[in-house]
């Protein structure tokens, strides 16, 4: 067990939520986000798939399917199946997400302006270039990854980090 890789330890942990994490499904959700974290950041996107759509169903019946949590969650999932190859999957949700997100925050809201840029590159991979210009009212959003000190991080891939924020140029 000392030479336990951390592909190992993550297949582990995923085996482990699998037979149930107690009483708290919300601890459940936050292991399951840190599970599908490491095996993208392994470069195994298809295998975060199940974590997040379960840490989502936990999080729909928890939180609510327009709780903050609960957006931030599908967001991710959309970056993963793009990730994945499955844009056409991921269209929908993301679409879902920008629309909530500009009813609850408004059309000039940071999060309200991420979330429609996210769709704008979901709708180009899918080379639905039209609709991904409206999808940034025909402008442009820059979406800036920051560390946790508001430092930029170009390096950053969007999605990993909750310190992003987004303007229209």
């Amino acid at each position: 067990e000392g030479d336990m890789s951390v592909r190992a330890m993550v297949d582990r942990a995923a085996a482990r939520a699998e037979k149930g994490l107690g009483e708290d499904p919300l601890v459940e959700a936050e292991v399951r986000s840190m599970l599908a974290f490491n095996y993208k950041r392994m470069g195994e996107p298809e295998r975060a798939l199940p974590q997040l759509r379960r840490q989502i169903e936990i999080l729909e019946t928890a939180r609510g399917t327009e709780a903050d949590e609960t957006l931030d969650a599908l967001t991710v999932l959309g970056g993963v199946l793009q990730d994945c190859d499955l844009a056409l999957e991921a269209e929908p949700i993301v679409r879902r997400v920008a629309e909530l997100r500009r009813a609850k925050l408004g059309e000039n809201d940071p999060v309200t302006l991420q979330a429609q840029s996210y769709l704008s590159v979901v709708l180009r991979r899918l080379d639905r270039l039209d609709e991904a210009d409206d999808a940034v009212d025909g402008g442009e959003v820059a979406v800036l990854s920051l560390d946790p000190f508001g430092k930029s991080a170009p390096d950053l891939p969007i999605g990993v980090t909750d310190y992003a924020t987004s303007v229209r140029v």
